[in-house]
This record gives C-alpha cells, sequence and structure tokens, in this order.
C-alpha cells in the first residue's frame, strides 16, 4: 500500500474527513510533511526512520508544553505506520517573516527561550526518561563528518587514520578545556528554519518549535551558536554582538564562559554541517545547501583565534588544510 492511501486512512480513523493534503517541501529532512487544508493540521510521516525519532518528538513536545512553550499539540500516533497528527502552527516561520522592523525583537525572544530552557529543565531528573548527554563522544562524531564528507569526498584530501585520530583528540581536548555547562536542554536544531511566529500568542509563547526530536541534555549555548550563526541567515556583526550580549545579561553563566562556549560550538558545529552539506550533495544528490559552505567557513575562521582553538589551528595547517572560500 502506498504511503499517501496508509496516510488517509490514518486520517480517517482519527475523524479527519476527506483530507486535502498538500506536500510541504524540505530538502535536508528525510522525514516527509503534510499540511491539511483549512483544518490547522499537520501530518508527520516518518517512515524513513526509527519509531525512536517519532516517540523523542513526542517526548520532547509533552515537556516543552508542561513548561509552558509553544511545541505542536499532538493529536495521534500511529507507530506501526510512522505517523504523527500535529497541531500545524502555519506559515510564519521566521526565515519568512523576520524584517528589518522585527527582527531584533524576535532574535531576542528567541534567545529569552534558551535562557528558559537551561533555568526551567532538570536535565538529571530527564536523562531517566531518555534525553542522554551531549557528550563529547557525539560531538566528536558530529566533528568527524568534516573530515569524511567534506574533506575526503568534497576537496578530495586523503588524510592518514593518525591525522584523522588527532583531529578527534583536538575536538575532545577542546571540550574538556572549555568544560561546558550540561544542565540544559539542547534543541540542536534552533535556527530560522524551526522557529514560528505565533501572532496571536504571547511572550515566549509567541515563538512556536519544531524539530526536536534529536534534543540532548547540553549547554544552552549550542542552540545560541545554532541561532545567531545560522549559515542559512547571516548576521551583521554589529546585530549579532548585541544579542551576544543580551544573552550573557540574562545568563547565570559567566561571561567568559559564553564566549568560550560560543567560539566551541559554532566551530564544532559548522565543521558538522559542511559534512552535512556535502553528504546530502554526494551521497543523497541533494545540493541545494552547497551555496550555504561559504558562510558555514566563514563562522569558523571567525572562531580560530580563540585560545582553545591553537591546537585546532596547527592542525589544519600541519595538514595542509585550507579553510578559503569553497563551493
Amino acid at each position: 500500500m502506498n504511503r499517501e492511501k496508509l496516510i488517509q486512512e490514518f486520517l480517517i480513523k482519527n475523524a479527519v474527513e476527506s483530507p486535502d493534503l498538500n506536500k510541504i517541501h524540505s530538502d535536508a529532512s528525510f522525514r516527509n510533511y503534510y499540511r491539511i487544508s483549512k483544518k490547522n493540521l499537520i501530518v508527520m510521516d516518518a517512515s524513513s526512520e526509527k519509531n525512536s525519532s517519532l516517540e523523542s518528538f513526542i517526548r520532547i513536545a509533552n515537556l516543552l508544553l508542561e513548561i509552558k512553550l509553544s511545541a505542536p499539540k499532538i493529536y495521534a500516533a500511529d507507530f506501526e505506520k510512522s505517523l504523527l497528527l500535529l497541531e500545524d502552527f502555519g506559515q510564519t516561520v521566521f526565515s519568512k517573516v523576520l524584517s528589518e522592523e522585527n527582527e531584533e525583537q524576535l532574535y531576542r525572544t528567541a534567545i529569552e527561550i534558551i535562557d528558559y530552557l537551561h533555568r526551567n529543565y532538570n536535565a538529571n531528573a530527564n536523562k531517566k526518561n531518555g534525553i542522554f548527554d551531549y557528550s563529547e563522544i557525539e560531538l566528536v562524531k558530529e566533528a568527524r563528518l568534516f573530515v569524511d564528507w567534506y574533506l575526503k569526498e568534497h576537496k578530495q584530501i586523503s588524510l592518514k587514520e593518525k591525522s584523522i585520530i588527532e583531529f578527534e583528540i583536538i575536538i575532545a581536548n577542546i571540550f574538556k578545556d572549555v568544560a561546558p555547562c550540561r544542565e540544559s536542554i539542547v534543541l540542536r536544531d534552533y535556527h530560522v528554519d524551526n522557529l514560528f511566529f505565533l501572532q496571536n500568542r504571547n511572550g515566549l509563547q509567541s515563538v512556536g518549535l519544531i524539530d526536536f526530536q534529536d534534543a540532548l541534555a547540553g549547554s544552552p549555548v549550542y542552540d545560541l551558536a545554532s541561532l545567531i550563526e545560522d549559515v542559512r541567515r547571516p548576521l551583521n556583526r554589529d546585530l549579532k554582538d548585541r544579542l551576544l550580549d543580551y544573552f550573557i545579561n540574562l545568563s547565570d553563566l559567566s561571561e567568559n564562559q559564553i564566549r568560550n562556549e560560543m567560539a566551541f560550538f559554532s566551530v564544532q558545529r559548522n565543521l558538522k554541517i559542511l559534512g552535512i552539506f556535502c553528504r546530502l550533495k554526494y551521497r543523497d544528490k541533494k545540493d541545494s545547501y552547497m551555496r550555504l559552505i561559504p558562510n558555514g567557513i566563514s563562522f569558523i575562521q571567525n572562531h580560530l583565534n580563540n585560545d582553545n582553538m591553537d591546537d585546532l589551528n596547527k592542525w589544519f595547517k600541519r595538514n595542509n588544510v585550507d579553510l578559503g572560500p569553497s563551493n
């Protein structure tokens, strides 16, 4: 039976009669989403993923709703068919509605949510619910995508195993030296394509949150780096500095700690992103994100003067890795 017929049966079973399905384009995701016209509903089809992804989405959504944030309400689930029926936040995604007039205020509200999550989430209590640490092992594995897909596949640079091991050790050691906070929930893909401006809600609830099924327990600064150093929408330097200062003033972490974590997480995240974009091109035949690679390179370069990045800088030079502009 094809997926569309399964979806129709799922909807009829849940009292959604004569649904008019409109597929929502998403190039990077392997989940499919369908908007049900005039019903304020979305169908998530996660048939290409394990059921644990759906379970995690539901678990994190409920956690966010419990602390009074705007995650989509979940109306029905069919784990056998890998389908969810969700609240539709509409089409006011940040990437479409941000303007010179509302930009700084919307980003500030999104930053307030990051701080709110840090203050209202008990990482230790929720590990038993399947929300695990954003560990050194996971961060190193993500950064390794840069070596395997950006350097090897895209730049055609083959490194000896010794050099690859050195790279992994350097990333792990920077993480240990920075000693990031590990007490928040990290949504991990906290950027303008996953945030919605909900005009009929106030305060923090005016920001709708999606794509959080991979959330882990870690530092709030990771999501800050994801938000204000986003390859999809780089901010001008003055605005970014103001937003970073705004988070520093809100947070109970020290300014020095935040700046060091910002440097590490931006570098680590953008190494991962370069790898992911190249993997999408060479493995999955999806090359639309390659145009964003220079933005990721720029973010990495901007943080390499941080004292904690000295060994990584030396590794780049020792292995003739040029982080100049690349498409």
